[in-house]
């Protein structure tokens, strides 16, 4: 985890195969007002997602509180949505899946469903940068 508000997020989720890198880049202003950026890489989705919203965390104690209300508004107003993203409590991350198998992590006092492709880590990013007030960006469109 990095101190430090940021301004933007920059993500790439593109590519298949073990040897695709899922990555993320956060902006943050420094001193001088210019901005800097951190990249991070993973392999996996789960770790992509982890370590996305361990970066979030950072920006508000309350974070985690606005990015399940999110998540729940978006959850009962889509009959078709199956699951949560992130719930406090782990068995209400698929109440609607049936058999699906819940694969999650646990965040600070929340759980987060980690098997999911990478259109859904997509939103699970939108999500996130909403609840924080962050503008989100594809990382193609960055030199990094």
């Amino acid at each position: 985890m990095s101190d430090g508000a940021f301004h933007a997020v920059h993500i790439s989720l593109a590519g298949n195969g073990p040897s695709h890198q899922r990555r993320f880049a956060v902006a943050r202003r420094n001193d001088a007002g210019r901005s800097t950026f951190e990249l991070f890489r993973h392999r996996t989705l789960a770790k992509f997602l982890a370590e996305f919203v361990d970066e979030l965390e950072t920006t508000s104690a309350e974070i985690m509180f606005r990015f399940a209300q999110l998540d729940e508004e978006e959850f009962t107003r889509n009959k078709r949505k199956t699951r949560r993203y992130l719930a406090e409590d782990r068995n209400h991350l698929h109440i609607n899946s049936g058999p699906l198998k819940v694969e999650s992590i646990g965040v600070p006092g929340y759980w987060l469903v980690t098997n999911v492709n990478a259109e859904r880590a997509g939103v699970i990013a939108r999500l996130g940068c909403r609840a924080t007030n962050v503008k989100l960006d594809c990382l193609l469109n960055r030199k990094l």
